[in-house]
């Protein structure tokens, strides 16, 4: 199934109950299905969604990229920000989730791929890179040789000067997985950030703004 072109994302509806509903719904299910691979135990807050997001750059970018957008919680702010001319593509490996997202955002380009390959699967679609990069991937859930190669794989599609934003729940983030995780990204990048935490989600957590 071809992704449809991108199109004007400058003015993206609020999500009704209905919708809302519909994310939790799905988001629940595969939780059940594969706590693991979902990596949560409740989707991402507005908040958390705003701060990511305008931590990314995204308002001022000219190519965003989503890496596991879930139920879409940050791919909707990433619509609602983003300037009307920019491209966006997410890259989501759950089938359950891609469709949810295509369902929910039916003009927005919505990969079904790993994130190992997203370079691969961006230079299939258009883009060489990507200025602002934004991920809600479960880092703690995997090992170090995999948060390395996706990581690897993130780098090798930012442009120069790129930023890439992904978060942490606090508390979870002194484990060993955690703390593993941190020490990780200080490997793969130059500028490693911080924000504070954001209380409203649920869990807590912070974001990490890094620059390659």
């Amino acid at each position: 199934m071809s992704s449809p072109s991108p199109s004007n994302f400058s003015r993206v509806s609020a999500p009704n109950r209905l919708d809302q509903a519909k994310s939790l719904t799905r988001f629940l299910c595969e939780m059940i299905r594969s706590p693991q691979g979902t990596g949560a135990i409740f989707p991402s807050s507005p908040f958390l969604a705003k701060r990511i997001v305008r931590m990314a750059g995204v308002a001022d970018a000219s190519r965003v990229v989503e890496i596991g957008p879930g139920t879409g919680a940050f791919t909707y702010e990433i619509l609602a920000t983003m300037r009307e001319e920019t491209r966006f593509f997410a890259v989501e490996r759950n089938a359950a989730f891609v469709q949810h997202l295509r369902n929910r955002f039916p003009n927005a380009q919505i990969l079904e791929g790993c994130a190992t390959n997203l370079r691969d699967l961006l230079h299939e679609n258009g883009i060489q890179d990507a200025e602002s990069l934004v991920s809600g991937l479960p880092w703690a859930n995997f090992n170090t040789a995999l948060q390395t190669q996706v990581l690897t794989a993130i780098r090798s599609a930012m442009s120069p000067g790129a930023a890439f934003t992904t978060f942490a729940y606090f508390g979870p983030h002194l484990l060993p997985s955690g703390r593993r995780f941190r020490s990780v990204l200080h490997e793969m990048f130059r500028v490693v950030e911080t924000s504070p935490v954001e209380m409203r989600n649920f869990p807590p957590a912070f974001v990490y703004y890094c620059k390659a």
